[in-house]
């Protein structure tokens, strides 16, 4: 199995749509456009799976996974939960 696929798994598990850090960033509340919620999601990530994979490979996916959240909720096809 690839490593991407290894960190799409537990990102999907670990980080539903109704996540504050998905509404995070697909709602771009932040003034930097979202870059907490990646370092958030990029920090847990990296604790689990540095080590042995590439710093690289996970943050390209980890920037994938949130863009696709943000492309399906822009569509309508996922909703998200605000914090309060």
């Amino acid at each position: 199995m690839q490593d991407s696929i290894i960190i799409w798994r537990y990102l999907e598990s670990e980080y539903p749509n109704d996540s504050q850090t998905i509404y995070i960033y697909c709602t771009k509340k932040t003034t930097n456009n979202g870059n907490i919620a990646i370092n958030f999601i990029l920090n847990d990530v990296k604790k689990i799976f540095y080590p042995p994979m590439s710093l690289h490979i996970l943050e390209v996916v980890v920037k994938a996974f949130l863009e696709l959240k943000y492309k399906l909720y822009m569509k309508g096809e996922i909703k998200i939960n605000s914090i309060y």
